[in-house]
């Protein structure tokens, strides 16, 4: 019973791979169709440099998915965040390089007392708590 416990958890992991990283080939795609024109228009419109928008988009539409819930997970509410500090929050998540302890983090639960250790926003966070 077990063994099929793992074996459901470790397919249903796999799937989910699959679905990002076919979301993330849609998003290389519909890059690679834009115009310089449309790239820098777009990048414009939020707030980013055409490199800057290149590299996060390429991260695929889920590279800062942790940010949301490590909102949730400190109390603090998305809706009232500043639009400019939410892009660069958004950023900084997209870019960050230790996305796995910050999963761990979030999925014990623990991520309210270990944020501070490893997340790219912690300062930011911080001054949103007060």
């Amino acid at each position: 019973m077990q063994d099929h416990h793992l074996l459901s958890d470790s397919l249903a992991a796999v799937i989910n791979w699959l679905k990002r990283a076919r979301e993330t080939m849609a998003s290389y795609d519909e890059i690679a169709h834009l115009s310089p024109t449309e790239l820098k228009e777009i990048a414009d419109d939020c707030g980013l440099s055409v490199e800057q928008f290149t590299s996060i988009a390429r991260k695929g539409p889920h590279a800062a998915d942790e940010l949301d819930q490590m909102l949730a997970a400190l109390g603090l509410q998305k809706a009232v965040i500043d639009r400019n500090l939410q892009r660069d929050m958004t950023i900084a998540c997209a870019e960050c390089e230790h996305k796995k302890e910050c999963r761990k983090s979030l999925a014990r639960g623990d991520a309210a007392n270990d944020f501070r250790e490893f997340c790219a926003n912690a300062e930011r966070l911080e001054k949103l708590s007060a």
